[in-house]
Order: structure tokens, then C-alpha cells, then sequence
């Protein structure tokens, strides 16, 4: 998941949204891929929705969106957001 992956996550969002307590944070992005994998999860939804949001700060679609219910029912519109003000498309020539 692309949002999970733009900054180290801490021990405590990791823990959050992963159930195995006993199994170390993975140091590089690729070690995070591999644990999350394709599967789906609500918990790695969740941090994925919190750390768009802290991303975004106040540059939301719309700004009912800064509430964390309300944006993880927005979740695909967020993300892609998200995405967009990250790697803006290229000028048209």
C-alpha cells in the first residue's frame, strides 16, 4: 500500500495494525511490502487512512473529510488523492 510505504511507520502504528506483537518492525520498505502483502486488512486500512490525513494536512477533496470516520468511508477517493498531490501528472505539452 503505497500511503503505508511514504514514511517509516513507528512501533506503535506497526503494532497497531499488525497482530503479531512478537515479530520486528520491518526495517525497509520492501520488508513492509512483504508483510502486507495483497491481503486485505482493516487495521493496515486504518493507519493507511491516518497517515493520508497527517499527509494532506488541511489539502483534502473535501474538508468534511478531516474527520477520520468520514475519510476512511472515503477511502479510494482519499488515496487517490493522496496520490496525485504526491506525484502530480506530468505538464501537458
Amino acid at each position: 500500500m503505497p500511503v503505508l510505504l511514504s514514511r517509516p511507520l513507528t512501533a506503535e502504528e506497526f503494532l497497531a495494525a499488525h497482530w503479531d506483537a512478537g515479530e520486528k518492525l520491518p526495517r525497509t520498505p520492501d520488508g513492509l511490502r512483504e508483510l502486507i502483502g495483497d491481503e486485505y486488512s482493516s487495521r493496515w486500512l486504518d493507519l493507511a487512512v491516518r497517515v493520508a490525513l497527517e499527509d494532506l494536512g488541511d489539502d483534502l477533496p473535501d474538508r468534511r473529510w478531516g474527520l477520520f470516520h468520514v475519510a476512511r468511508w472515503h477511502w479510494r477517493e482519499l488515496f487517490g488523492h493522496w496520490r496525485d498531490r504526491r506525484d502530480p501528472p506530468p505538464p501537458r505539452t
